[in-house]
């Protein structure tokens, strides 16, 4: 996916290049319709691959269960929507169709190794497993439907990407929602069931990043949702800049693809909350959104006519506007 940042500010750019690392997980070694949740090697505590170390706890009593962290998994499992289908991601393969990917729940942790270590984290790619999406578009013993019985219920399940240099949490937080029904329009409500790419960058210098879940959908023993999601093309960067961009104004707005076509995924780089407002070329409202510092809305823009679209950012007493073609 080509991205497109559109920034409004004044800054300056000296050209240079990263080397990149990405975690692809093919070179892994799993049998047909199969996964590594630790249960083979108690004692690795993880897996390593590309320039990152995925952190695994494998508990051994009571028959034994995945206790934490990730597992690595090529299942195809799309259909199953219980707990006994914890391996499977609801496009049933990887992302642009490999075979292999990642299986996190909550609280994992992925450390830096070697020239990434200590260096910025470009992104990676993440989708729903099948048994929260199945549990978030139907609802079952423990969780609800969500949206509720009238679509309009606010609920959300969003993946916290928190940063860690030296022991010391990062200031930021990225901040992706795996499901969002928040939107007053209900043609915005979504639950993921395709790949989206996640930037990284933002949290800066990390050794390690720690991926939280949060969900609407909450009761007396905790979050209701099964904690659960799909990761895949983890890319660190290995080298130091040698590129320097500096932005002396916050107030920035990121927006990809442009062109787009089937979605469209804006990102509030701002300290504050911002309204957003998408106008057709004859200035029809299309949506409005708020998006809250730091975080990520998506766009499901596949009905949208082709053509030109402006798009309106509000934040405090500033306003801006720029197009956009699909």
């Amino acid at each position: 996916m080509k991205q497109t940042l559109l920034t409004f500010a004044v800054f300056s750019l000296v050209t240079g290049a990263f080397a990149q690392t990405v975690s692809t997980f093919e070179s892994l070694t799993l049998s047909p319709n199969s996964y590594w949740n630790g249960s083979a090697d108690v004692s690795a505590n993880g897996f390593t691959n590309g320039s990152a170390f995925f952190t695994n706890k494998y508990d051994t009593s009571f028959g034994g269960f995945w206790a934490e962290g990730f597992a690595y998994t090529n299942k195809k499992d799309s259909s199953n929507g219980t707990y006994t289908n914890l391996y499977s991601a609801i496009t049933a393969e990887g992302y642009n169709g490999t075979s292999n990917y990642v299986i996190g729940q909550q609280n994992a942790v992925i450390r830096l190794i070697g020239n990434a270590r200590g260096r910025v984290v470009e992104g990676l790619y993440v989708t729903n497993a099948t048994y929260p999406y199945k549990s978030m578009k139907s609802g079952d013993t423990f969780a609800k439907k969500f949206g509720g019985t009238n679509g309009n219920d606010p609920d959300f399940f969003v993946m916290n990407f928190i940063g860690w240099l030296n022991g010391v949490k990062k200031a930021d937080t990225v901040k992706f929602y795996l499901a969002d029904f928040r939107s007053a329009n209900n043609s915005q409500d979504y639950i993921l069931n395709q790949w989206a790419r996640v930037d990284l960058s933002i949290l800066g210098n990390v050794d390690s990043v720690l991926i939280n879940l949060n969900s609407s959908d909450t009761g007396a023993f905790g979050i209701n949702t099964p904690l659960f999601y799909a990761i895949d093309n983890f890319t660190t960067r290995d080298e130091f800049a040698t590129s320097v961009f500096s932005v002396t104004n916050a107030g920035t707005l990121q927006v990809f693809p442009n062109p787009f076509s089937t979605e469209l995924y804006l990102t509030n780089e701002s300290e504050k909350e911002s309204i957003i407002n998408v106008f057709g070329n004859n200035w029809q409202l299309i949506t409005t959104n708020k998006i809250a510092a730091k975080e990520t809305s998506l766009l499901f823009t596949s009905e949208w006519a082709k053509g030109i679209y402006f798009v309106q950012v509000v934040s405090g007493v500033s306003t801006r506007t720029f197009k956009l073609i699909k």
